[in-house]
């Protein structure tokens, strides 16, 4: 098969939104097309199947335990993750077109589902405001051991949330009751319903840390010595890097790795760095010298 931009694929992926799933692929499951963010064009669609799905969590896995055997405090503890909305529309063929976090937050075993602290059907919030107050809710309760976020300027407004609205989240934790003026869809409040747990004891610890600081600061809520923060730290994500230190003190930073909709490319082995590993277990990788993008026929090599 030759090299080629998605343009090549979409005439095959177009019969795939069609029903036709094995216009493309062996697979004779198409669970979802993911949507890239859109970056340098039009959103993509990625076709994933099941042997996409265990090679993405496969590699979640190798990178997690990894960082597990780096950061022993952390196992077992409670994780928090923002999921997107898997299902932002559906095909004429009925698939859902979405975020593929938000698949696979809802397709976790049961045992796993209870480690990650944010409901998965928070991804259907729009409003970014109820969507952090939410996750802040159902996590500030605990001491965590994973915050996980591709881009830390979403751990940022995180945190911002935390302090600005930190005597409606204390109250509601204290009372077990979740802030009625969000703007939530009704259906995931009523979901959400069952899993709000009063902590009084929790709360008043809060309160006091308010008291003592003027804030209330995600350093404050989960130690930094028994928590690890997953997040992108090349690229352009600087600016928001550097401000983590000021709400999150000195919590450890691994990076997620070069990861998008298309796949998994790399395994960061260490913090505080944006490069890892190749991922050979779940895609085949060829590599162009980047002199030679533009030619029509350039070198392509293998990874080996």
């Amino acid at each position: 098969m030759p090299i080629g931009p998605y343009d090549a694929l979409a005439p095959y992926i177009q019969r795939m939104q069609k029903g036709e799933s094995n216009a493309l692929v062996a697979d004779p499951i198409v669970h979802m097309f993911a949507l890239t963010s859109g970056t340098t064009a039009a959103r993509k669609l990625i076709p994933i199947t099941p042997s996409y799905l265990a090679a993405y969590r496969n590699g979640w896995n190798i990178w997690g335990l990894k960082a597990m055997r780096d950061h022993r405090p952390i196992i077992l503890r409670p994780i928090v993750q923002l999921a997107g909305d898997p299902e932002e529309y559906r095909t004429e063929a009925g698939i859902p077109c979405g975020n593929l976090s938000g698949l696979t937050a809802t397709m976790q075993k049961r045992l796993i589902k209870w480690l990650y602290c944010v409901p998965s059907s928070s991804g259907k919030i729009k409003d970014a405001t109820a969507r952090y107050y939410v996750a802040l809710r159902f996590s500030i309760r605990k001491q965590i051991g994973m915050l996980l976020s591709a881009n830390p300027s979403t751990l940022v407004a995180l945190a911002r949330t935390m302090d600005q609205h930190k005597e409606s989240l204390i109250r509601d934790l204290r009372d077990g009751t979740l802030n009625p003026q969000l703007e939530l869809p009704p259906f995931v409040r009523e979901q959400v319903k069952s899993r709000l747990v009063k902590d009084v004891e929790r709360s008043q610890l809060l309160e006091a840390a308010v008291n003592r600081d003027g804030a209330l600061l995600p350093s404050a809520v989960w130690s930094p010595e028994r928590t690890l923060i997953g997040t992108w730290t090349g690229g352009s994500v600087g600016p928001y890097l550097r401000q983590l230190s000021k709400y999150y003190a000195n919590t450890p930073i691994r990076d997620l790795g070069l990861l998008a909709s298309e796949g998994r490319m790399t395994l960061p082995m260490d913090d505080d760095t944006p490069a890892g590993v190749l991922d050979i277990t779940s895609h085949y990788f060829e590599f162009v010298p980047e002199s030679e993008m533009d030619r029509p026929n350039p070198t392509v090599l293998g990874a080996h």
